[in-house]
């Protein structure tokens, strides 16, 4: 198919299926997060993720066995800018699609892809983060939560902290200790944990409005399948979460950039990212070839 034609059809396809409250600008209580826990404010939010997840458009450059729409990064381009050009919602947001999904795409087994992504690409599955803790934060590469290897399961004890909207999550990925020999960067693996697992609990932290995102979360001896939950080498969880934080920042960059301008600009924006060019930052390779979402896809770096 030409990309003329593939313009034209979805141009066609987003005319007939958006919702019209789908847009108009969104509204901090009508966030498409998904989960099994979700309710959704406006019916028509649910709607418009449903017909977007059929058409495989919350994560168009995925492959379709997981979810996606197996588009190339032109047409994916060409779907961002369709939609910005009826003014539509994203359909789904969160880290499941900007973070974890991406990290498993380049990190994860067979099985890992088969199990998460297409409950991401769907909304099904709300995911938070666990990175820091009580007594690491910047210093992440301190931190304490420890899994040890029972041979077929790993069990995990530990807290994490700042673990945004845990209280409403349904798995979690997280750095954890396994080598507690090993030098400090070097003994940490990336996990994932179901949030449901017996000895997982949070606490909602309240600031002074009364309100927050942000949570503790606490692992009492959690068994987790080694399989399951281990994502790409074991001591080497530093790598995963890098990519995880790469695509957000790069992610978040070019989205402040679009709220703006209706076109992408060029791939030598000034704009700074750490003080540096962004394009002479030296990117996971996951960031260039897979963007998740049209509404995070800019032209490469």
């Amino acid at each position: 198919m030409s990309l003329e034609t593939f313009r034209a059809e979805t141009r066609s396809w987003l005319e007939e299926h958006c919702p019209v409250s789908m847009r108009t600008p969104m509204a901090a209580d009508e966030y498409p997060g998904g989960g099994r826990r979700a309710r959704f404010k406006n019916p028509e939010t649910k709607v418009w993720l449903a017909l977007c997840a059929s058409k495989g458009f919350t994560a168009p450059t995925w492959p379709t066995e997981y979810g996606g729409a197996g588009l190339n990064v032109d047409e994916a381009q060409i779907l961002r800018q369709e939609m910005m050009r009826i003014k539509a919602r994203a359909p789904l947001v969160g880290m499941g699609l900007s973070m974890i999904g991406p990290a498993l795409v380049e990190f994860g087994t067979d099985e890992q892809k088969s199990e998460h992504l297409p409950k991401i690409a769907s909304g099904e599955i709300w995911w938070c983060q666990g990175y820091s803790e009580p007594n690491s934060g910047s210093d992440l590469a301190s931190l304490q939560t420890k899994a040890i290897d029972k041979g077929d399961h790993f069990e995990i004890t530990g807290s994490k902290v700042w673990t945004s909207y845990a209280d409403k999550s349904d798995w979690i990925f997280c750095l954890v200790r396994t080598d507690f020999e090993a030098t400090k960067h070097t003994g940490i693996s990336f996990v994932l944990i179901d949030m449901a697992s017996k000895g997982v609990s949070t606490r909602p932290i309240k600031l002074i409005s009364g309100k927050s995102p942000f949570c503790e979360t606490f692992f009492d001896e959690v068994q987790e399948r080694r399989r399951r939950m281990l994502i790409g080498r074991r001591q080497r969880g530093v790598d995963g979460s890098k990519t995880a934080f790469a695509l957000t920042s790069v992610n978040h960059d070019w989205r402040r950039r679009w709220r703006a301008i209706p076109e992408p600009r060029s791939p030598t924006s000034r704009r700074l990212i750490w003080g540096r060019p962004m394009a002479s930052l030296q990117i996971s390779p996951c960031v260039k070839k897979l963007p998740s979402t049209p509404w995070m896809t800019g032209p490469s770096v």
